[in-house]
């Protein structure tokens, strides 16, 4: 949607978002190579109209009945209290904002199903060089090799057992 916004083709704003953001998101990220179903327009008109209200209720009911019914619902130390849900999300979010450049790049593997014709660079984010599929390696990340890891766990497997040989058969307790 922001692309087709910078290019001139859709309206910036709610406006824009629901008529090429939604559909956009179900197109790029919803029916990709990964999926065995397609999913159609239907989808789009249950984002727009019933996720915003069933939302709005459960938050509302939820939120609602805890305030009208719970002694101290501001207290933090309160375990049935909105104060500690409030405090629990604050803390969630800070920690992904602190940690948001460590995750970004950390490499993406997308499963790409057997005879599914699909390059990654069609996916999401395929054009990025850490997104591969599942059994490759981006540059630098290696090490993430499983038959690496495998080969020292032998290794390390050998080694132990090597030394055990060096151990009594068995110990006699009198």
């Amino acid at each position: 949607w922001r692309d087709a916004v910078q290019a001139g083709n859709a309206e910036p704003g709610l406006k824009g978002y629901l008529t090429m953001g939604v559909p956009a998101f179900r197109d790029d990220f919803i029916n990709t190579g990964d999926n065995d179903l397609w999913i159609g327009r239907w989808w789009d008109a249950l984002i727009y109209i019933a996720f915003p209200i069933l939302f709005f209720v459960l938050m509302a009911s939820y939120f609602g009945d805890m305030i009208a019914n719970t002694e101290n619902v501001w207290d933090p130390s309160n375990p049935k209290g909105l104060g500690i849900i409030l405090s629990f999300w604050s803390i969630v979010a800070v920690t992904f904002l602190l940690l948001n450049k460590k995750l970004v790049s950390r490499p993406l593997f997308r499963n790409v199903p057997e005879g599914a014709e699909v390059d990654v660079s069609m996916l999401p984010a395929g054009d990025d060089e850490l997104v591969v599929e599942v059994g490759e390696y981006p540059p630098g990340w290696e090490h993430l090799n499983t038959n690496k890891a495998a080969e020292l766990v032998a290794e390390l497997i050998e080694e132990d057992s090597d030394n055990s040989m060096n151990a009594p058969a068995s110990i006699e307790i009198t």
